[in-house]
């Protein structure tokens, strides 16, 4: 499962970086969808991802929100 993942993001990131030079792809929700599934795979990687400048402790502020929202509906 996790090495779909990585496959996954990887091919989100892939897409979404030729959505840079080409207008008709979406960029944005491809490069979201990639963090989203990397951070699905371990907290390693949402460390990472709080490393990125610029964005990186925004995204980490909502992953860790949506984490937070999530297991409190389970309970």
């Amino acid at each position: 499962m996790k090495y779909i993942l990585y496959i996954l993001a990887g091919i989100s990131f892939g897409v979404g970086f030729v959505g840079v030079f080409l207008p008709l792809i979406p960029t944005v929700p491809l490069f979201l969808l990639g963090i989203y599934l990397l951070s699905r795979v371990s907290k390693k990687n949402i460390v990472r991802i709080k490393k990125v400048p610029l964005v990186g402790k925004t995204v980490y502020r909502v992953i860790k929100d949506y984490r937070k929202r999530k297991k409190s509906y389970a309970v």
